[in-house]
């Protein structure tokens, strides 16, 4: 086989030509011909590296699109427990026609970074129903992450909304992650919420939005949510993982005009 045929050989079969008149098949090469093409392909990449970094590039983006895109149709599935779940603190109306679901962790470093631009959103929107899933996936690692998730949740069920963004407010205010946030520290914060540590009833609901991160494939905190609060389709719904807010006010538009 001559020079040109395998760099041609090669060459398709490095960019992945699809046409049947365009590909060679390989199989009719004998050992020594696939030997030589191996070489051409070798030498190419390694004098064209680019290559090899535009088609990582092309994988991480299509398994990103293809895990947004399993995301959405499992909230599609889930959306019941995601914008209309009783046990779950929210701020915002009732009935608002689009919500904000966020998942968060105390001692997440990223979900205290976020907090600034997630307090923006719920004041720039108080037509939006705004859902805090306490989510306190590093409790295995440290002890206040799953004390302060529980008394979030009890805050909420026993003195309202109100005294659970104090609360939820006041942890994050501590400045305190990354294992750093303590019991001691949440119970402050129980206190200035107007709390009575003294009736302090831990609930395992925290379980039930960890259940709900893994069934929607979720890989860390923060992540947020943007649906129709009834109806939502997959089409209709905006997932915006990690530490992103330059994406939030746009995500929240998207919504609003899918629900008219």
């Amino acid at each position: 086989m001559k020079l040109p045929i395998l760099i041609a050989a090669a060459t398709m079969a490095l960019a992945g030509c699809q046409s049947d008149q365009s590909t060679l098949d390989l199989s009719k090469l004998n050992a020594e011909q696939k030997q030589e093409i191996g070489e051409i392909a070798g030498q190419y990449l390694s004098e064209h590296p680019e290559f090899l970094v535009q088609a990582s590039k092309n994988l991480r983006e299509k398994a990103e699109q293809q895990q947004n895109n399993a995301m959405l149709k499992a909230a599609e599935a889930q959306q019941q427990q995601l914008t209309q779940d009783p046990s779950s603190p929210f701020v915002g109306p009732a009935d608002a026609k689009v919500t904000v679901v966020e998942f968060f962790d105390y001692q997440c470093i990223m979900c205290a970074r976020a907090m600034p631009s997630v307090q923006k959103l719920i004041d720039e929107n108080p037509d939006v129903k705004f859902v805090f899933k306490e989510s306190p996936i590093f409790a295995q690692r440290w002890e206040a992450s799953k004390y302060a998730a529980e008394a979030g949740l009890w805050l909420y069920k026993s003195y309202g909304s109100e005294a659970y963004v104090k609360y939820h407010d006041g942890v994050f205010a501590t400045g305190k992650n990354e294992g750093k946030l303590s019991i001691d520290d949440v119970n402050k914060q129980i206190k200035v919420a107007g709390g009575d540590i003294s009736k302090f009833k831990p609930s395992n609901h925290y379980m039930d939005n960890l259940k709900l991160f893994q069934g929607l494939g979720l890989g860390g905190t923060p992540t947020l949510f943007f649906m129709p609060s009834k109806n939502a389709k997959a089409d209709d719904i905006v997932v915006v993982p990690g530490l992103a807010p330059d994406r939030f006010e746009a995500a929240i538009e998207q919504v609003k005009k899918s629900v008219g």
